[in-house]
């Protein structure tokens, strides 16, 4: 009898443990195969994706799905490119759009993988969000995707190097303003120029621990002339594109993007490139912290000369000016300047500029010039990734 009862017994928790087991392998299941509405993992189909650009997907401009070889070994989306040229882009459905705010913070996560050569790789927006009135933030990788899958991790804040609609670095604000009514997102899927095959999966949006924006928030006011001169202006005996405007060149930047220069056939004078409107006004909060640009010539380097480099002018006359301790060369010559007395900044009378002064002239700019000519004959100068900084 009492082994009668025990085989009972053995049995019934036999079946108790089919049960459970049963029930989280279901659990699991749904995990993996359930598409939400912050994720895609592209187990059963492309989730309303869409591709933008010269690719080709399998109707138009849906993209192809592989029901398997995904990172988990489930689905995924890709696109097949045979052009040169141009860059095509995975879009994300409407799902994605709206008020995405509380994942201010947080992470976009997502897997790319190319199929190409791989010889003939360039750079380009990489991720794209899109808001209403024309406000977008851009994120550039730091490396390329691979032949097997590589995961990319973009915090939506400050800690990853987004940029805004006129290639500045983004504020936290602008991040969040974005996030706050998103209209399309874009996750670029060319890295070839010529035939390739770009993959996407595991695509999701993760909130982050706290949404607020740091009321000391001080963001670095950036022109990294991706796009453009960026508003900038040149002033002296130098001619630039169109009169005062200054040569825009797409590439050869300081990251082989882009930047500004001018020509200078005259001998005698001097020129300057003259910032725009965004680094006037109340900067006081950049005490103590710096001033960086970097600065190239193309000229004989036969004839230097000395001049004042940097000229900050505040109001009533008050400016700081500062002279560099070389010159910039044929290659980009990085420049970065604290703004303190640490760096010897001179007031309008050519004495040593104090800290007050310094932060005078800082809580009230009213024009930046930063000089582009250093040969007294036929010159060419350039300026890239100016900023302020803290």
């Amino acid at each position: 009898m009492k082994y009668l009862k025990f085989q009972v017994f053995k049995t019934l928790y036999f079946i108790l443990i089919v049960v459970l087991l049963v029930g989280c392998a279901e659990t699991i299941d749904e995990e993996n195969t359930k598409e939400t509405s912050s994720s895609s993992n592209f187990i059963s189909g492309v989730d309303n994706w869409t591709i933008e650009g010269d690719a080709e997907g399998e109707i138009g401009v849906i993209p192809n799905f592989s029901k398997m070889n995904g990172v988990g070994n489930s689905g995924y989306i890709y696109a097949t490119d045979d052009a040169t040229d141009g860059v095509w882009y995975f879009v994300a459905p409407p799902k994605y759009h709206g008020d995405k705010s509380k994942f201010f913070n947080g992470k976009l996560e997502f897997y790319l993988i190319q199929d190409s050569i791989m010889k003939d790789q360039f750079s380009d927006k990489d991720v794209v969000i899109e808001g209403e009135s024309s406000e977008k933030i851009v994120y550039k990788h730091k490396n390329y995707p691979t032949k097997s899958w590589t995961k990319y991790e973009i915090n939506l804040n400050t800690n990853s190097h987004w940029l805004d609609e006129n290639g500045d670095i983004a504020s936290n604000t602008k991040i969040k303003t974005v996030l706050s009514n998103i209209t399309k997102i874009m996750i670029r899927g060319e890295f070839e120029d010529g035939e390739d095959i770009g993959g996407l999966d595991g695509f999701k949006f993760r909130e982050g621990e706290n949404t607020k924006i740091p009321s000391n928030d001080v963001v670095d006011i950036v022109s990294n002339f991706t796009r453009g001169v960026d508003d900038w202006k040149i002033e002296g005996d130098a001619k630039g594109g169109r009169g005062l405007i200054p040569n825009f060149s797409r590439d050869n930047g300081v990251k082989d993007s882009g930047y500004i220069y001018a020509i200078d056939d005259a001998t005698d004078g001097v020129w300057y490139f003259v910032a725009p409107s965004k680094y006037l006004g109340d900067k006081s909060k950049f005490f103590n912290g710096k001033l960086e640009f970097y600065l190239i010539q193309d000229s004989e380097m036969a004839d230097q000369f000395s001049e004042k480099d940097v000229i900050l002018k505040g109001v009533s006359g008050e400016k700081i000016t500062y002279e560099h301790t070389k010159y910039p060369t044929k290659t980009w010559t990085n420049y970065t300047i604290t703004l303190n007395t640490n760096s010897q900044w001179l007031d309008e009378n050519d004495d040593i500029a104090s800290d007050k002064k310094i932060r005078s002239v800082l809580s009230n700019i009213t024009k930046i010039m930063i000089r582009g000519e250093f040969e007294d004959g036929e010159d060419i100068g350039g300026l890239d990734s100016f900023k302020f900084s803290n």
